[in-house]
């Protein structure tokens, strides 16, 4: 080592979670392939941690879509019920703390980028379409998916059936 030879140059090195959050939606009752105004549709919520480091805070938010009414007690976090909020609401209109099923702890989400980690949380819930809805209704929903001790606020869910990235999932009546 020279005197005066030391390169004062510091780098930052940034370790954050990313997450991969997908959304798609199903008929189950009548023609799977058709929505009707009184059915129910089903939404499922895929939270994959992509980034570079543990998420210990991840949180999900959804709320149920206008002209729709949340099917109570039909939220289940990787096939497991999960209770409704007060008064018979979704849970996620105040946020869970999602998991995958490798690690009990609420919040928490390995990082691992590889298709076949396990490290996947699957959130479902059903909604009605109100029954007066007309003919050509747009049901338009959208997840979030935060982690506030990393800094990640409302990443989007998107919709993997579309080319769009980060788009709501959207279904006409």
């Amino acid at each position: 080592m020279v005197t005066g030879d030391e390169d004062p140059t510091q780098v930052l090195i940034r370790s954050t979670p990313d997450f991969q959050v997908g959304k798609v939606s199903s008929y189950l009752t009548g023609d799977p392939n058709l929505l009707i105004a009184g059915e129910t549709l089903r939404y499922t919520i895929t939270v994959k941690n992509v980034g570079n480091d543990d998420a210990v805070d991840a949180i999900l938010r959804d709320q149920s879509p206008v002209n729709t009414q949340y099917a109570v007690g039909s939220t289940s976090l990787n096939g497991v019920p999960v209770a409704d909020a007060p008064g018979g609401t979704s849970p996620l209109s105040v946020g869970l703390l999602v998991l995958a099923p490798e690690n009990p702890t609420p919040g928490a989400l390995r990082a691992d980028p590889s298709p076949a980690a396990d490290n996947v949380a699957t959130l479902i819930f059903d909604v009605v379409v109100d029954p007066g809805v007309l003919d050509g209704t747009v049901i338009s929903n959208q997840a979030f998916v935060s982690a506030p001790g990393s800094g990640i606020s409302d990443r989007p869910s998107d919709d993997p059936l579309t080319p769009i990235l980060d788009d709501p999932t959207r279904d006409v009546v």
